[in-house]
């Protein structure tokens, strides 16, 4: 069940699976996606759990702000929590969407079961990484969402997959993201702080889970971090690269569903 709500103005869009479910699952999609990245797991997951897929401010049909940091779209998950009355959901981010998992952690220490980084790190970016975002920005100003998402999409998969169709389809979703929100939401990433410490106090169990192939986010790093917090599940997709939901579903199902037993 789709529903939406005005915060300051502006739309928010989420969506509801297995709204008769009791245990709440809140699953943040990353930069260049929208709630629709989850779509080859959420019906499993929704068997079992309430689960709720926001698209996040710039993304599908939630407006972005000039202006947003990931601590402001981490009070958009609130507001979104608050919305739907749920209790105490785990939360699993991809991407960006775990930097926004990391930022509700840190605001909120006491709303959520469990914290789950998806194809995600508690690090900000690099010196080198912050001049990238910036040349990305200008990229998209320039050229426009769909020529931005047909240079990413593509990179984010692992070399060997095989399936064009779902590349092609991810590409759509990328191209229909509008430019502000592609803008605002990279100078958001930019300018985010660094969630280790935040990461490594958690007392709630947390989940990695990394892809062998992927280019952003080593498993090295992954590894490092899931070693810091008190409960980590971490689990390596061979397989994938950054979308490991889309190129190996079915043990990115058995390894969110073994962490959110052990959650509630």
């Amino acid at each position: 069940m789709k529903k939406e709500f005005l915060l300051n103005n502006r739309k928010v869009v989420y969506t509801i699976y297995g709204e008769k479910n009791k245990l709440p699952l809140l699953l943040l999609h990353g930069f260049c996606e929208d709630a629709s990245v989850w779509q080859s797991i959420v019906e499993d997951l929704s068997k079992t759990y309430k689960v709720v897929v926001p698209d996040l401010p710039g993304f599908g049909q939630t407006e972005s702000w000039f202006g947003m940091t990931i601590p402001d779209m981490a009070e958009v998950v609130n507001q979104i929590i608050l919305h739907a009355a749920i209790y105490n959901p785990a939360i699993i981010g991809h991407s960006m969407g775990g930097y926004i998992s990391l930022a509700y952690a840190d605001q909120f220490p006491e709303s959520y079961a469990g914290i789950g980084l998806f194809h995600s790190t508690t690090l900000s970016d690099s010196i080198e990484k912050k001049e990238n975002r910036l040349k990305t920005a200008a990229f998209i100003q320039e050229n426009g969402s769909l020529a931005f998402s047909k240079v990413l999409v593509p990179t984010l998969f692992s070399k060997e997959y095989t399936s064009a169709s779902i590349i092609e389809q991810a590409i759509e979703v990328g191209g229909r993201c509008s430019i502000d929100g592609l803008v605002h939401a990279t100078l958001a990433m930019r300018e985010r702080k660094d969630y280790t410490d935040v990461f490594k106090k958690i007392i709630k169990p947390t989940l990695i889970i990394s892809g062998k192939q992927d280019a952003g986010i080593p498993v090295s790093i992954s590894a490092h971090q899931a070693s810091l917090p008190n409960i980590c599940s971490f689990h390596i997709l061979e397989k994938s690269g950054h979308t490991g939901m889309k190129e190996q579903p079915s043990e990115s199902i058995l390894y969110i569903h073994q962490f959110l037993n052990f959650c509630f």
